[in-house]
């Protein structure tokens, strides 16, 4: 079981990665890996998506705005312009 890091000091814990490889938490996981690990699952639940590496952007943009964060928080997190945000990511949401 890994360690949880002391979030108070970001030296401790700003190379950490969130998908890592293999045991290294301070070492990425690929893309190649990233990618099909995603076309397994969305292939497991009988899902399709032009998104893979990108799926969760707009799911996690809409849950966030729906918990009531601003589309400036929202824009800030996932680094976004305007555009592209409201145009790909909170585009189902009324406004």
């Amino acid at each position: 079981m890994e360690t949880i890091p002391d979030f108070l000091m970001p030296e401790k814990w700003y190379d950490i990665k969130v998908l890592k490889s293999g045991k290294d938490a301070a070492t990425a996981m690929t893309y190649r890996t990233h990618y099909d690990a995603t076309v397994k699952a969305f292939t497991a639940l009988g899902m399709h998506s032009k998104a893979k590496t990108h799926a969760a952007r707009g799911s996690g943009a809409r849950m966030a705005k729906v918990a009531g964060a601003t589309e400036s928080q929202i824009r800030r997190l996932g680094r976004w312009n305007t555009s592209a945000m409201e145009g790909c990511y909170l585009s189902a949401l009324p406004r």
